[in-house]
C-alpha cells in the first residue's frame, strides 16, 4: 500500500516536554491514522527522530510498504540520507532504528517547509498542552487540599 506520512516533534520547557505528532493519509487525502503522543523529555530534533520513526512504524503496521514521508526537519532529512553526520549519540540510536524501519520497503523521505506540515505540528503540540493542563490542574489541587502541618 502507498501512503503519505507527515511527522512532527516538539520539545519545550528546556527539553522536560516533548511529544509527537503523526498524519497518515491515503493519494486521495483520506485520512488513515492520526498520533498525537507525549514521549516525556527530549530535545527537538529526538522528538523529530521518534516522530518520523512513529510515522514509518505505524504505516507498516496499517500494511504500506511504499509513499513518502514529509519531514520539516531538515536534520532528520539530511542526517537520514546520509548528507550530515551524526555525532550525537542519542541521534545514532534514532537513525538506525529508524533505518531498520525503512528495511525493505520504498519510502521516500522529502523536506518540507513547517507552513506545510501544520497538521502533524498541531498534534504533537496538542499532546504537549495536555501534560501542561494535566500539570495545572494538579498543582490546582494540590494547593486547594494541601492541610498544614500540625506541630
Amino acid at each position: 500500500m502507498y501512503v503519505l506520512i507527515w511527522t512532527d516533534g516538539a520539545s519545550q520547557r528546556n527539553n522536560t516536554l516533548a511529544s509527537i505528532g503523526v498524519v497518515i493519509k491515503t493519494t486521495d487525502d483520506d485520512y488513515i491514522c492520526e498520533i498525537s503522543k507525549f514521549i516525556g523529555a527530549g530535545t527537538s530534533n529526538q522528538a523529530e527522530y521518534k516522530a518520523f520513526i512513529e510515522g514509518i512504524r505505524e504505516a507498516k503496521k496499517l500494511g504500506a510498504d511504499r509513499g513518502v514521508i514529509y519531514v520539516d526537519s531538515e536534520v532528520v532529512v539530511k542526517q537520514m540520507t546520509g548528507i550530515y553526520a551524526i555525532r550525537n549519540e542519542t541521534l545514532i540510536e534514532l537513525s538506525k532504528e529508524a533505518k531498520r524501519l525503512l528495511e525493505n520497503t520504498r519510502f521516500e523521505i522529502k523536506h518540507i517547509r513547517g507552513t506545510l506540515n501544520k497538521e502533524a505540528h498541531n498534534l504533537a503540540y496538542k499532546a504537549v498542552k495536555r501534560i501542561r493542563d494535566r500539570e495545572k490542574i494538579a498543582k490546582k489541587i494540590r494547593k486547594k487540599y494541601r492541610k498544614p502541618i500540625d506541630k
